[in-house]
């Protein structure tokens, strides 16, 4: 066995003393401790009292009551505790070291004795040998921990109590505890409105930035001044809940005025302390940004004046997708359908392409977003990109929303062909050839320009519009003397222009500049001009459409029935005289959705050529399909009014169901429809003979005056005749696909193969009525009846807006209202 060392009385009288000064500390802590927590409890009471801010709800009197209370209880308990406390000696140490190491005999006793005189040899070995084992267990002296022992003073476990409602405290007080415990020791802070010989009025409110379209949210403002027409009560400051936290965009500005008061008040914000501008002597104002933070306070001086807890909402990023494939119409245009959103509205959109696998530029072409800012933008954008060099080839599309602090939203990329114009004149294909050597290197302008120049040479004779080769002389003269930058992008533009009047005469400039004309009312709209303006393009679109039609008939002259042109520009007329008076209503959204469905019933019209194929029995499918339209729209009519009058009737006002006698004569039309049909199809479909027996039901309850069972009749009669009218359109888009009728990448229908027809609308790309086209995307266009009652609401907002005896936050109202129209 291993005889370890004995240490030495110097290290030994080393350890012990260390021992001993830790054994002291803690008997120390031990005895003070029980002493001093029913003081320690009265200080917590107090803590927890300020951190909830509860000293600025009661009267200065018992603030100071309770300030009294709170320093006496504090000091009897102190001096109870330590009037009885000793601080522990040397034998009381050394004592609790032979408890907590588990000594017996009392070993630190035995080192600090001595032997009485005496020279027996064996009594003084004994006592050498007591000592060397006293000195072994040093080794072992253990201090332990301090034990308190507060469950013998507090059996109840206040102390957890009191411990929880501290943390809650603190967490509700946030960064502004200092601040409220400074409170807590000053009665004129919770009394300052009483006090006139040193008041502070404080207005405060937190406005969002303009383009959230927020309301300001009112902290505080003095008893005088009415918030929202509604006098406050008591102190005069509208307190927000205790306890409630403010959300506020990101962005939001505080403002703030103090009148009166001592001293320059100051805005803390998370800690942070900024002084108010100093208006007088008696007037502050500070206007402090918003971007991050939760705790706000205002203070003047030691006295509190408001604080408030916020939380700042982020502005999220826009998000912006394609909702359809992107896809080409029969005018060649390239169709863009989309969906934007964002939680403050979209400030602006565009379509972006690139070559495909080709590192170079970036084309950008706006999108027109229906109305100001609008949080869910949808719609279809139409782009002629025909003369775009990139004609033709793969390239990769996307598209980009933007916010109004710039934030950019992304779609996924498609990759998608560009569609490219075939010209099938000679000359024409010529200029469209030296166009494209322009547009890829502006370098050669002087080849292009010998090439033209030896092209109107020889092709002279085949050019039968003398303005024709005057423009290509021009664009000849504009490449060899102007040497400007802007110079080259003219003459494409012009070279495009010549190309089209070559190929199509009139009908290709004056599509040109209907498309022109679409976007700019497009425009106009989204960016919320002027009704000058509007008018004005409006008045233009009117113009280029006529030029186009005009056109177009005289292209189709000998080949359409003239009753089908008649019908398409009445068509044509009346949906941009509906979009006029939309945007006089203020119903600009649903302006810009008509113009939208004009566009796409443009977009969708056959040209010359195609109509030259149509055959008797299409024009015959098309006159069916037309009429079918009219008496769905008048059956729509008919139940419309039924429901009205029923309505009137159950409130108690006078009102006659509609004439039985328009029902039957609905239903005979249907009849000699269904009878023509016959003769030419041989077989009737069966939705037809539903129908008309719906309409019989329909007219023998109007005779009974039966509102419900006529209602009910009516919409099963929509409902088969809706039906019928996309078996019609799906059997002729069949029958005209079939082959040997089809040409080059369109049939006869103008459809591409694989391409689904629209039942909604007809061959010539109109609308059928009362098919419900959702040609605007989800923007619901208002009929007649809802314009009269927009137009009225608006009449009545200018008559109120007008009254100047109401009050400045209702006129106020009113005038936000008109804003938006």
């Amino acid at each position: 066995m291993e005889n370890r060392p004995t240490p030495s009385n110097d290290v030994i009288g080393g350890v012990i003393a260390r021992r001993l000064r830790l054994a002291q500390a803690a008997l120390t802590w031990e005895r003070l401790w029980p002493a001093l927590w029913p003081a320690v409890g009265i200080a917590g009471l107090f803590l927890a009292a300020a951190l909830f801010d509860l000293f600025v709800l009661v009267p200065v009197w018992v603030h100071t009551l309770a300030l009294l209370a709170f320093g006496v209880a504090f000091g009897a308990a102190a001096w109870r505790g330590l009037r009885t406390f000793q601080i522990p000696d040397l034998d009381n140490a050394r004592r609790r070291l032979e408890l907590k190491s588990g000594f017996s005999h009392r070993p630190l006793a035995a080192l600090s004795d001595s032997v009485t005189a005496t020279s027996d040899p064996t009594t003084l070995a004994l006592w050498r040998v007591h000592q060397e084992r006293a000195r072994a267990m040093v080794r072992r002296l253990h201090v332990g921990l301090p034990e308190a022992g507060l469950a013998r003073h507090d059996p109840r476990g206040l102390r957890a109590a009191l411990a929880v409602v501290l943390v809650l405290g603190f967490a509700y007080a946030g960064s502004s505890w200092d601040s409220r415990l400074w409170d807590a020791f000053g009665p004129r802070a919770a009394t300052r409105a009483l006090d006139d010989s040193a008041k502070a009025e404080l207005t405060a409110w937190i406005a969002a930035p303009n383009y959230t379209a927020m309301a300001p949210i009112f902290l505080a403002q003095p008893a005088t001044a009415p918030i929202n027409g509604v006098q406050p009560r008591g102190t005069g400051a509208v307190r927000v809940a205790t306890g409630a936290i403010l959300r506020v965009p990101v962005g939001s500005t505080f403002f703030a005025r103090v009148h009166g008061g001592e001293g320059a008040p100051e805005a803390t914000l998370d800690g942070a302390a900024t002084a108010f501008d100093a208006v007088d002597t008696q007037n502050f104002q500070i206007n402090l940004p918003l971007n991050t933070g939760r705790a706000l306070s205002v203070a003047q001086g030691r006295a509190s004046l408001g604080r408030w807890q916020i939380e700042i909402i982020p502005d999220l990023a826009p998000t912006i997708a394609f909702i359809k494939p992107v896809g080409v119409t029969q005018r060649m245009a390239t169709q863009v359908d989309y969906a934007a959103t964002d939680d403050y509205g979209v400030q602006s959109g565009q379509m972006k392409m690139r070559r495909e696998g080709v590192a170079g530029d970036t084309a950008a072409f706006d999108l027109a977003l229906p109305g100001i800012l609008p949080k869910k933008a949808t719609g279809t954008r139409f782009y002629d990109l025909t003369p775009h060099p990139w004609a033709g080839l793969a390239v990769v599309m996307w598209l980009e929303a933007v916010d109004s602090i710039g934030q950019v939203g992304k779609s996924d990329e498609v990759t998608f062909i560009l569609p490219e114009r075939q010209f099938r004149n000679p000359v024409a294909r010529a200029v469209v050839e030296q166009r494209r050597n322009l547009a890829a290197d502006p370098e050669n302008r002087d080849d292009v320009a010998f090439a033209l120049d030896a092209l109107t040479e020889a092709l002279a004779p085949e050019i039968d519009d003398f303005g024709t080769y005057l423009d290509l002389r021009a664009s000849i003269g504009q490449l060899n003397f102007d040497r400007r930058a802007e110079a080259v992008p003219e003459v494409i533009d012009r070279l495009w222009d010549t190309a089209l009047r070559l190929e199509e005469g009139k009908l290709g400039t004056a599509e040109r500049e209907l498309r022109q004309a679409q976007q700019a009312l497009q425009d106009a709209l989204s960016r919320n001009a002027p009704d000058g303006e509007i008018e004005q393009l409006m008045a233009e679109l009117q113009e280029a459409m006529d030029r186009y039609l005009q056109e177009m008939q005289q292209q189709a002259a000998q080949q359409q029935d003239q009753q089908a042109r008649e019908m398409t520009r009445q068509d044509l007329q009346q949906m941009l005289e509906q979009a006029r008076e939309m945007a006089r209503d203020g119903a600009r959204e649903q302006a810009q959705a008509m113009l939208q469905q004009l566009q796409r019933t443009l977009e969708n019209l056959r040209n010359g050529q195609q109509q030259q194929q149509q055959s008797p029995g299409q024009r015959q499918a098309e006159q069916a399909m037309r009429q079918l339209g009219e008496i769905i729209q008048r059956q729509q009519q008919l139940m419309d009014q039924t429901f009205q009058q029923a309505q009137r009737g159950q409130f108690g006002e006078p009102g006659q169901l509609p004439p039985p006698a328009d029902q039957e004569a609905l239903r005979q039309q249907l009849g000699e429809m269904m009878r023509g049909l016959g003769d030419q199809m041989g077989q009737i479909p069966q939705a037809f003979g539903e129908a008309e027996r719906a309409m019989r039901g329909a007219t023998q309850a109007l005779e009974g005056q039966n509102a419900g069972e006529a209602l009910n009749q009516q919409g099963q009669a929509l409902d088969r005749l809706r039906e019928t009218a996309q078996q019609m359109m799906q059997g002729f888009a069949a029958n005209s696909q079939q082959p040997g009728q089809g040409q080059g990448q369109q049939g006869q229908n103008g459809l591409r193969p694989g391409q689904t027809p629209n039942p909604n609308v007809d061959p010539l790309g109109r609308p059928i009525p009362g098919m419900g086209a959702d040609i605007s995307n989800r923007t619901e266009v208002p009929d007649k009846a809802d314009l009269q009652k927009a137009r009225e609401i608006l009449e009545e907002l200018f008559r109120r807006a007008g009254e100047r005896f109401r009050s400045s936050d209702e006129l106020e109202y009113l005038n936000r209202l008109l804003r938006r129209f």
